[in-house]
């Protein structure tokens, strides 16, 4: 027997039976035209022990007045490779040219609704609410940042002190990742530590071919609790989740026993709340 299968089995048996009794409070949001987009450089030091190490990824935030979608351009454009050259696509598999692993989170945020949706993908699509709340204080600091008048406020969220540059020349309360509430569109943010980073990379007008901001419906509602149960399970045992959710019977080779995914020391939430 594969080590762990019986134990991961009845773990996500459970998680699989609770999901199916679970009652989210996520309302079908309509979908919402985005006519502006700004785009952001991220770099992100996920490994304290390896500090020259940084992950890095082109993001894009598009927004209008009331919702923003903040999500991979990377992604985006490798998809849009894929779609118009799929043969292209196979053959890297072939000649072990494996695409980039492209962060998977797209984050909505609703402010009529004062919603904060996630949608994941591990395996499946999955979406859920946060509760994004940051306390900023603005401070006197301004700078000029590819010709927009920046203002610079600090705040608090999750374990992290974060220093934002923000303009009121866009007049939108959003910005990259969770970070947002600030009377203006944030330009640049990193943490004090300087371990997490959103550096401006340029903005574009949308008008004529807005970004269509909507939330999947065929994704899987969730606990952000339930949906870390998900994610532990399958960095602890892949093979065994695949074989009890996805329909698949895999083994592995020569006995070999799993072997856990190396978690980050320095995930950008370090605290819950």
């Amino acid at each position: 027997m594969y080590p762990y299968f019986e134990t991961m089995v009845s773990r996500l048996t459970t998680l699989s039976c609770s999901l199916l009794l679970l009652t989210c409070s996520l309302d079908a949001q309509s979908p919402e035209k985005a006519e502006s987009a700004v785009y952001y450089s991220f770099s992100y030091m996920g490994d304290t022990l390896n500090p020259h190490r940084l992950y890095e990824e082109n993001m894009v935030l598009y927004f209008n007045k009331n919702a923003s979608c903040f999500l991979s351009y990377d992604k985006i454009k490798q998809d849009q490779k894929n779609r118009s050259n799929p043969e292209a696509a196979l053959s890297g598999y072939s000649t072990n040219q494996i695409p980039k692993r492209t962060i998977q989170s797209v984050m909505y945020r609703f402010e009529n609704e004062k919603k904060f949706i996630i949608n994941e993908n591990e395996l499946k699509a999955y979406i859920m609410e946060d509760n994004v709340t940051i306390k900023w204080t603005i401070l006197d600091s301004v700078k000029i940042i590819e010709g927009l008048e920046c203002q610079k406020a600090t705040g608090q969220f999750r374990g992290r002190s974060y220093y934002a540059w923000f303009t009121s020349s866009i007049p939108s309360s959003y910005g990259p990742w969770k970070l947002g509430g600030l009377p203006g569109l944030i330009i640049e943010a990193t943490d004090a530590k300087n371990h997490v980073n959103f550096r401006f990379s340029g903005t574009e007008n949308l008008k004529n071919n807005p970004f269509i901001i909507e939330v999947p419906k065929n994704a899987i509602q969730i606990t952000k609790k339930d949906f870390q149960k998900i994610k532990d399970a399958i960095a602890n045992d892949p093979i065994a989740y695949l074989n009890n959710t996805m329909g698949v019977q895999l083994q592995p080779l020569n006995g070999a026993t799993a072997r856990p995914v190396r978690k980050s020391n320095n995930p950008i939430e370090l605290t819950e709340n």
